[in-house]
Order: C-alpha cells, then structure tokens, then sequence
C-alpha cells in the first residue's frame, strides 16, 4: 500500500512538472513571437522616418528646376528694358571725366523698380560700370513715380516709360591712345500689375576715343 501511494505521488508530481516545463515553454514562446513580430515592425518606423528624407531630395531638384525658370524669366525681364549711354563727350585725356546719362527705356505695360526699391525685398534698378579703364564717380537715379497695387499697403516708386540717370565718369590716367571701350550693366527687375518677372541686366557699352599722352 505504502508502495502504491509512493508510485502515484511520483507520477503526480511528474505531472506537475510536464505542466510546468509546458508552461514555461509557452511563455517563452511569446515573448519570443512578440520580439521579432517588434522587431518586423522596425521598418515601417524606418520609412516613416525616410519621408522627409524624400521632400528634402524633391526640393533639390525643385531648386534645380528654379535655376532653369529663373534663367528663362531673366532673359525675358531684360527683354522689357533697353539702356544706352548719351552725352558723353566724343574724345577724352586719359584720366579726364566727364558727365553723361544712362538712358532706361521700359516697354509700355511695364516698370522697373526705382532707386533706392521702396521696399527690402524689391529689386532696385541699379548700374555697374564693369571696366578696369574708368570708375563710375557719380550717378543720381530719378525719384521715380508712384505705382499702386492692390495687395499693398502703400504705393511703391518705379520707372516706366523713358528714364534718364545722370552720372559722371573718370578715366583712367594711364589708359593710352585710341578706342576703348567701356562695358557696364543695368540690374532691372520688371514687372506689370500682376507680377514680376526674376531680376535681369542690360548690358551697355560706350565706345570712347582717347588722346593725348598718359601720366605715366
């Protein structure tokens, strides 16, 4: 009898261990199967992470395809302008000056922004004497005249029309005999009653005959 009861606590507690090895092993189980089932789900957190990556990449090749627009809409801005210089004197002594007028003409339908722009993030209308054989003294930019727009607050000063700049120019001193010529630029910014086109320059070129001896 003390046999029996020996044997059948034995087997009971043999049970009781199978139950709990079973038992362990299935929890290990699932933490098991939620590790990797958390582990799986790391790549979707990765691409949601990657989106801005993205937009950043469209942006560059937006800024890629300003750089083409901007390129178009400057030739077409200095298309609305022509610039020329008048009065200048017909032969020169090196390191002599003398005044003169840049002549602006905007087509009709259009205006460039005077100088000083009215507000900062206006184009102002601005010219660069671009050569080594002369400096640009002086110049003096009309006030301009007022131009009202709906979105703004206030009117702005442009150009329209026919716009002459007084300006003063002196050679160089030892710039020699003959012709020469004098290369510059108008920065212009044109735009009609609904929008602006990017800024643009208008080349000009004033063709000088020099005489006399240099300084030098």
């Amino acid at each position: 009898m003390k046999l029996i009861l020996s044997t059948f606590r034995i087997r009971v507690g043999e049970g009781l261990i199978q139950q709990g090895l079973f038992v362990t092993v299935l929890s290990l189980s699932l933490v098991l199967g939620l590790t990797s089932c958390g582990k799986q789900s790391e790549p979707e957190s990765s691409q949601t992470t990657n989106g801005p990556e993205e937009g950043i990449s469209i942006k560059t090749g937006e800024s890629l395809g300003k750089g083409g627009v901007a390129d178009e809409a400057s030739t077409k801005s200095a298309s609305k302008v022509t610039a020329r210089i008048e009065g200048a004197p017909s032969s020169w002594e090196p390191g002599g000056e003398s005044e003169m007028r840049l002549v602006l003409e905007i087509k009709d339908g259009w205006h460039v922004n005077a100088h000083p722009a009215s507000l900062d993030y206006l184009i102002p209308t601005e010219f660069e004497l671009k050569s080594k054989k002369a400096v640009l003294e002086s110049i003096v930019y009309p006030e301009g005249e007022s131009f009202s727009l709906a979105q703004m607050e206030e009117p702005i000063k442009v150009y329209t029309g026919k716009v002459e700049i007084a300006m003063r120019i002196r050679l160089a001193s030892d710039l020699s005999s003959g012709k020469h010529t004098l290369n510059g630029s108008v920065r212009v910014q044109a735009c009609d009653d609904k929008r602006c086109l990017a800024p643009g320059s208008v080349p000009t070129k004033l063709t000088l005959n020099v005489t006399g001896e240099t300084d030098g």
